[in-house]
């Protein structure tokens, strides 16, 4: 009996390996086993049906699914042209079942380019040449002149199609549909899908810069891009001399030294992730950040960035006929320079970190903004600042001491409420757009447990990165090396959108036009969005193999800056749509004639 019971458990394993083994194999991304070694740029999407799932786990697709967000989103989406056409189309292409697509350029070498772009798919062969129709007849629109031919290889029939220097070339093989502007690298695809022994070249999968790059990657990611950066330099550089430009040799140097980059997007539960890694084998490893400045923050902290100070080489001559504010900064450097205090000396003084945070109570109208530069030598940073506000550019500024501590407060603000100033502490050069919030920042680093303010402003009972949703967040990264930055999403959607919100819907009653495009009465509750909304982290660091920059959250930095411009062109839409069309009423119909004698 427990003998037929083990043999019993040793199938069940044996299947379950069986099982997550094929599984695995099945997830293996094969375009990095077709596209050739010395591919220039490749993108790939090595399991769509994985993404697919993962994309409804995260957080801003069930923030998509809301009822309320799709009620807000009814209106601007029917004033969108096509996209009836294009969700059909979306529909037709996932009934395929498409389970990984790519595209490789693999030459700039020549004239036109080359470049090989695959689909594999599992479901019928038929929806896939319906929807292939379509783009068949826009392209013998647009080469009226062209012609279509079918050719064999082996067991594939490849379909061609030729006008004078441009040619296309399509098969489908083994679930997989590929298209080609160079006939040899489809064969050679098919080759290479066929596992033949003899075809020349080896795979990019294999190649050395790509497995340098792609070992600082997240495993089983979704997406992936790689680029051979030495290879585009060349044609840049090459291109620029033709032209008849010159590039400096310092800077040919430097990017000749930048060998690849290598991108990845994964979907990770509710987070988002993406990476990027820059291989330059020539880069010096660098030592962790200290992020001193995170003394300065609290639990009200809602923004957070850091990073380690570079200075340029030489700052740029300034001549005559500059504006005003250059001119001061001219003479300010002067002023500088006359008493020895150059690059090296700023150095001396100040660094190696700055930063620049956001604290925004809850119960406060409006946050306060904070930026600070560490100091190394408090007494050569003093005799900087002496020599720079001794300038004709110190001249709108005051100097007082507070407790030991040198303040320089603007007093040609013309702005009663905003009055820029500046405090020299031991450890820290802080910056603010107001006096009174600089002052209790210098007051909480010496009282590190008190709270100077009695409305609340700046309490630094607690410091950000003692708290668990920093310390969570911050782990989804590795150490920074060269920067760092931190979003409270939740936060800052409660405090701006809860703000602005009802002045939106008040606003939209003053604009009609606006109204065509969206329905301010629909607009989502804050809690309706905060709840989906967490914190957001980047970091950047530099290894002995180049540079690593990642960001993870409920969406990404890189993803929060393409939609705020996204959200920006949208609120715009309606004004440059009106501009246009007034344009267009006022343009002349033909070229303008002289009036004749009689003013005709």
């Amino acid at each position: 009996m427990k003998r037929s019971v083990l043999i019993f458990v040793l199938i069940a394993v044996a299947i379950a390996g069986a099982f997550l083994v094929l599984r695995h194999r099945g997830t293996e991304a094969e375009a990095l086993k077709l596209a050739p070694a010395g591919t220039v740029f490749f993108v790939d999407f090595p399991d769509i049906a994985r993404s697919r799932y993962r994309w409804k786990q995260t957080a801003f697709y069930q923030l998509g699914e809301e009822p309320e967000v799709q009620a807000f989103l009814e209106r601007p989406e029917s004033k969108l042209p096509g996209l009836d056409a294009m969700r059909e189309k979306k529909r037709r292409l996932f009934s395929l079942n498409p389970r990984e697509a790519f595209f490789a350029l693999t030459s700039i070498k020549e004239e036109v380019p080359k470049f090989i772009a695959g689909l594999k798919f599992t479901g019928k062969r038929e929806d896939l040449d319906s929807l292939l129709d379509e783009a068949r007849a826009r392209m013998h629109a647009a080469w009226p002149a062209g012609s279509a031919d079918l050719a064999k290889y082996g067991p594939v029939e490849i379909e061609t199609f030729t006008d004078e220097n441009v040619t296309l070339a399509a098969a489908f093989h083994e679930r997989w549909y590929f298209v080609s502007d160079d006939l040899d690298l489809l064969k050679t695809t098919l080759d290479r899908l066929d596992g033949k022994p003899d075809v020349p070249g080896g795979a990019l999968g294999g190649e050395a810069r790509f497995k340098a790059s792609a070992r600082h990657l997240p495993r089983h990611s979704d997406a992936l891009v790689f680029a051979q950066l030495e290879t585009v330099t060349q044609r840049l550089v090459s291109l620029v001399t033709a032209a008849g430009r010159q590039i400096p040799p310092r800077q040919i140097e430097q990017l000749k030294n930048i060998q690849a980059f290598a991108g990845a997007l994964k979907l990770d539960g509710e987070n988002i992730r993406d990476t990027v890694f820059i291989l330059d084998p020539g880069a010096q490893k660098e030592a962790p950040m200290q992020r001193a400045s995170l003394v300065l923050t609290s639990t009200n902290t809602l923004f957070y960035c850091a990073g380690v100070l570079h200075l340029p080489w030489a700052l740029p001559p300034l001549s005559g006929g500059v504006p005003a504010l250059f001119g001061g900064l001219a003479a300010a450097r002067q002023a500088l320079a006359g008493q020895g205090l150059d690059r090296a000396g700023f150095e001396a003084a100040f660094g190696p970190e700055y930063a620049s945070l956001l604290d925004w109570p809850a119960d406060n109208p409006q946050p306060a903004l904070l930026f600070s530069l560490d100091v190394r030598d408090p007494g050569k940073a003093a005799k900087f600042l002496d020599a720079l506000f001794d300038s004709p550019l110190g001249a709108a500024w005051a100097r007082q001491r507070i407790g030991g501590t040198a303040y320089y407060v603007m007093t040609s603000s013309r702005i009663p409420t905003v009055t820029p100033s500046l405090a020299l502490t031991d450890k820290f050069l802080l910056l603010g757009p107001n006096f009174e919030e600089v002052k209790m920042a210098v007051q909480s680093l010496r009282n590190p447990g008190a709270n100077p303010d009695k409305t609340g402003t700046l309490d630094k009972t607690s410091t950000l990165d003692k708290t668990s949703t920093f310390q969570a967040a911050e782990g989804m990264v590795r150490k920074p090396t060269g920067s760092f930055g931190y979003i409270d999403g939740q936060a800052i959607c409660e405090r701006t959108y809860g703000t602005l919100r009802p002045f939106a819907i008040l606003w939209a009653n003053f604009a009609p036009r606006l109204r065509e495009y969206m329905d301010p009465g629909k607009l989502p509750a804050t809690e309706t969005l905060a709840r989906h909304l967490g914190p957001i982290v980047r970091s950047e660091s530099v290894n002995g193999e180049g540079a690593l920059i990642e960001s993870a959250g409920t969406v990404t930095f890189n993803e929060l800056l393409a939609g705020i411009a996204a959200g920006a062109g949208v609120a715009a839409f309606p004004t440059v749509k009106t501009y246009l069309q007034n344009a267009r009423s006022f343009s002349p119909a033909g070229p303008a004639s002289s009036p004749g004698p009689n003013g005709r």
